[in-house]
């Protein structure tokens, strides 16, 4: 009894053991045969043009993609082939159950493919490993010119044509797509839209970026200082005041307190009135010193105040003569031509003087000062490049080095399931997403991580029965044997 266990369990391993060689066993294709092959014609649409067979055993189509080499995009199902254009048919073509590509490491076809004859290049599809899905790729010469005399022109370029993204040119004959760029050059700021330089197109929104004018604090009253944006007056850099530790003249009305940066005052009060004036000493002042009334019967010792000359960006001051035992200012040394009480000395600022010259560096250009030197941020500006050099600056961008792009981990992902039918008959253009297929078709390998089918258990089940009963009767017999001799 123990021998006839024994043998069964035997049996069943071994049937356990070469089941994965029966189950999962695949047929590599090596080489792909197709017919039907058709030129481009000019003016044929490229929907349903090409109708391929296959005798090749074990592959279906997928589908069949038109690029236009010329125009650099791939075609819709109702466009047609243009005069002088070269295209690009991409055939996909799906492993069946039970087969498979060969390839190399999963990621590279080794399959050799013809069409009518026409030895037709093999690449990976997508991210599908190549043992579920290739794509062959034939491109043709460019297309003659056709029997019809409404095709057999030479293109007049329009005017550029505009939409929210790019801008183009077509043939105002036929309506051929001929040029095509996106907009370029324009810069937007807290004023103005960018404005694209080749077609004039508004296609930058304004921003938030003031440009603020350093030169100069303005005082907002008591309450803070700031940059007003050159482009617009708004308050930019804002800051509180820095007021002095003591009261600073104002006029004969009061005294305040003063601003470091922005030399504004807080709000005036009045002064506070010492001794009275005498023949020796004037009458000042007790919080800020200004002399409120002058020595009694003064004569004015007047002392000249140099100019100080403004820069671009720094406010200068008026030369002036002033009395050194009172508060009078005047503009002559004789005291004749007095300067009435607050007026105002300063010089303001004069201003950057834009230059011809332009600095640049690898985004943008702009004009210099031709004063101080300084940049003009206001006119800075994308390069507008042709040939690598810009149109408007001397900057010339520097020649490309090729280097090897990284390698990359590829991702594994399930091959679609393969379409029944063996005869393609599609000229349209699908998108990425439309090409990838509903339902994934499944490997072996990826079959047997998600766990065996229901009809894989019961292959086993029939199989072990079998194999058990074969090996328990070959033992029972070989043992009756024995006991007989």
């Amino acid at each position: 009894m123990k021998k006839r266990l024994f043998s069964l369990l035997l049996c069943y391993v071994m049937v356990l053991m070469l089941l994965p060689f029966t189950v999962f066993a695949t047929t590599e294709i090596s080489t792909i045969a197709l017919t039907g092959f058709m030129e481009p014609v000019a003016g044929k649409p490229c929907e349903n043009y090409l109708v391929l067979t296959t005798s090749t055993p074990g592959v279906s189509f997928y589908g069949i993609d038109w690029l236009d080499k010329t125009a650099d995009r791939f075609l819709d199902g109702n466009e047609t082939f243009q005069t002088g254009h070269i295209y690009q048919v991409q055939i996909w073509m799906e492993a069946k159950d039970g087969y498979s590509f060969k390839c190399v490491n999963d990621y590279t076809p080794a399959i050799t493919a013809t069409l009518d004859g026409k030895t037709l290049k093999v690449a990976k599809a997508f991210e599908y490993k190549a043992y579920a899905m290739v794509v062959l790729i034939y491109e043709f010469p460019a297309i003659g010119s056709s029997n019809n005399p409404a095709e057999s022109h030479v293109h007049t370029p329009s005017d550029w044509r505009i939409t929210g993204a790019y801008h183009y040119k077509a043939c105002t004959t036929c309506g051929d797509f001929l040029e095509q760029e996106d907009h370029k050059g324009g810069k937007a700021t807290c004023v103005d839209k960018g404005i694209c330089t080749v077609c004039g197109y508004e296609y930058l929104e304004t921003t938030e970026e003031h440009i603020p004018d350093t030169s100069k604090w303005i005082a907002r009253a008591e309450m803070y200082h700031f940059h007003a944006c050159k482009l617009c007056g708004a308050h930019c850099d804002i800051e509180d005041h820095k007021w002095s530790p003591r009261y600073h003249p104002v006029d004969a009305s009061g005294h305040a307190y003063q601003c470091a940066d922005c030399k504004g005052y807080d709000k005036i009060k009045p002064h506070n009135p010492g001794p009275a004036a005498t023949e020796t000493s004037p009458q000042t002042c007790k919080d800020c010193g200004y002399i409120i009334t002058p020595v009694q019967k003064h004569t004015h010792t007047l002392t000249l105040v140099a100019e100080v000359a403004p820069t671009c960006t720094e406010s200068g001051m008026n030369a002036y003569y002033i009395c050194s035992g009172c508060n009078l200012k005047s503009w002559d040394a004789a005291g004749k031509d007095v300067i009435a009480d607050g007026k105002d000395l300063t010089i303001p600022p004069q201003g950057h003087h834009i230059s011809n010259g332009w600095g640049f560096d690898a985004q943008t250009h702009w004009r210099i000062c031709a004063v101080c030197e300084a940049r003009m941020i206001e006119t800075d500006m994308a390069h507008d490049l042709q040939d690598g050099k810009c149109t408007t600056c001397e900057y010339v961008s520097p020649a490309p080095t090729e280097t090897a792009p990284p390698e990359t981990a590829p991702t594994e992902t399930a091959p679609p399931e393969p379409t029944p039918s063996e005869t393609a008959s599609v000229g349209s253009s699908p998108t990425e997403a439309s090409r990838k297929p509903a339902k994934p078709h499944k490997t072996a390998e990826a079959e047997y991580e998600d766990g065996l089918p229901w009809w894989a258990f019961l292959l086993i089940g029939f199989a072990a029965t079998g194999a058990g009963i074969c090996g328990g009767v070959l033992v029972i017999g070989l043992t009756k044997k024995k006991k007989r001799t």
